[in-house]
């Protein structure tokens, strides 16, 4: 095996300034594993910001690997829209999981609030683990959505399939809250730390064409992530993270649409092809994921 010649924090630099690197960048994604390894329990893990980041900076330095750091879980919206979430039991190796969603009805949509941030949820969590990176001169992520995502975890994710065709006009409503929701901490977060010292992160699972088709992307998604990027951008962020989970193939006409600054990182399940969808984003841009997870996990190298 080749020595390293770079350290984690210079490869990434190099990579994003389009310069040489000695490796090829591995971000696993790995942080719930950070949790298995150390011996905490989960709960400990997703409620603590100072010990999810402790098990995470012990798994780095254990594996050398060039993830970044984060908090929370993927199922935002619920909680944060006065909905009930329970944490893991000691035994359990699992997020925490919604166990009530605010909207279950269409005159449901009408009662929901405008959360703040500050008080919301897992959010003020995050920014606390956010403070913690910024101490120790830590890159710091942004949640950016999607919006499609929050608005599943306010509705529920089965309800809110059928209402793309049943209530689509409650639908955009919930669209239009959750990304107000999103931009009031997008403004948080840039006030606190400035725009140009951060990451933006926008992960699109329930944007799948394994879910939806590419019409309703274009109706439901779209206009709403471009809304958050160009705000975003217009504050002076530099950089996204776009984590296109799933097959997006049939919507990638779209993403020519959505504003990315370059040398932005697009990630990509292993449902999609690497080659055609670097081919898409063309060079300006760093193109990464396709791995199976299967085979990180039990496949030989």
């Amino acid at each position: 095996m080749l020595a390293d010649r770079m350290t984690s924090e210079e490869r990434m630099k190099a990579l994003i300034e389009g310069k040489e690197i000695d490796r090829v960048p591995v971000n696993p994604f790995i942080q719930s594993f950070a949790a298995k390894i150390s011996g905490i329990p989960f709960k400990e893990f997703f409620a603590d910001p100072e010990k999810c980041l402790n098990v995470q900076l012990l798994t780095k330095e254990l594996y050398g690997h060039d993830g970044g750091f984060s908090f929370g879980w993927t199922d935002k919206g619920a909680w944060e829209f006065g909905g009930k979430i329970s944490y893991p039991e000691p035994n359990q190796l699992t997020p925490p999981r919604n166990v009530d969603n605010p909207v279950k009805t269409p005159e449901d949509v009408d009662r929901l609030p405008d959360p703040d941030p500050k008080k919301a949820g897992q959010f003020p969590k995050m920014m606390e683990f956010a403070r913690l990176l910024r101490k120790k001169g830590l890159p710091i992520n942004l949640y950016a959505g999607s919006p499609s995502t929050m608005a599943a975890s306010v509705i529920g994710k089965e309800r809110m399939l059928r209402w793309y065709y049943k209530e689509p006009e409650a639908l955009h409503k919930v669209m239009r809250k959750v990304t107000d929701f999103i931009l009031r901490n997008t403004d948080w977060f840039i006030g606190e730390f400035g725009a140009a010292s951060i990451t933006a992160n926008t992960s699109v699972p329930m944007e799948t064409n394994q879910l939806i088709s590419p019409r309703m992307f274009r109706e439901f998604a779209f206009p709403y992530i471009c809304e958050i990027h160009e705000k975003l951008i217009a504050k002076g962020v530099k950089r996204f993270f776009i984590h296109l989970c799933g097959d997006h193939e049939r919507n990638l006409p779209f993403w020519e649409d959505i504003p990315i600054t370059q040398r932005s990182i697009i990630s990509i399940g292993s449902e999609m092809d690497i080659e055609k969808t670097a081919a898409f984003f063309g060079e300006d841009y760093i193109i990464g994921g396709n791995v199976p997870t299967t085979l990180l996990q039990i496949g030989s190298f």
